[in-house]
């Protein structure tokens, strides 16, 4: 389990820490290189032989740096226990829920239509999915 960013008595953190499990202590990691509040985090895993997962990467996204809402994205290298830039977003995040799946492209076709009380399908439209590309369907893009 892992705590990344958060806010604080003086505005929002770049601090992390993690612990393995209950009762066990909290071990710092390095600082994240932006301060983040109400960001976004998830395990990104690739899966291995036998349905297991291996190698997992921490990445956090989006947030509030105390003066502005973030588009930027960190992953966390744990080999070398450091923070590294990713791929930005395509626009600002804030309070996202964020979750790994098998394909990203499965998603976004399963949050881009619904189905009507009849049955049918329809689609709905960028303004319906909060301009957010159907990427983050829980969050809030600025």
């Amino acid at each position: 389990l892992c705590i990344c960013g958060g806010s604080g008595a003086h505005g929002p953190l770049s601090s992390a820490e993690c612990i393995s499990a209950p009762g066990e202590r909290w071990q710092e990691m390095a600082p994240m290189s932006e301060r983040r509040a109400f960001a976004s985090g998830a395990i990104f895993a690739k899966p291995a032989a036998g349905g297991e997962f291996q190698g997992g990467k921490l990445m956090v996204f989006g947030g509030f740096n105390g003066l502005e809402y973030l588009s930027t994205v960190e992953t966390f290298i744990e080999d070398e226990a450091r923070w590294e830039e990713g791929p930005r977003l395509s626009g600002n995040l804030i309070w996202s829920a964020a979750t790994a799946v098998e394909s990203p492209l499965s998603m976004q076709r399963a949050s881009s239509s619904s189905r009507t009380a009849s049955g049918e399908r329809s689609q709905l439209s960028s303004r319906e999915n909060h301009g957010s590309r159907n990427l983050f369907p829980s969050g809030f893009v600025y």
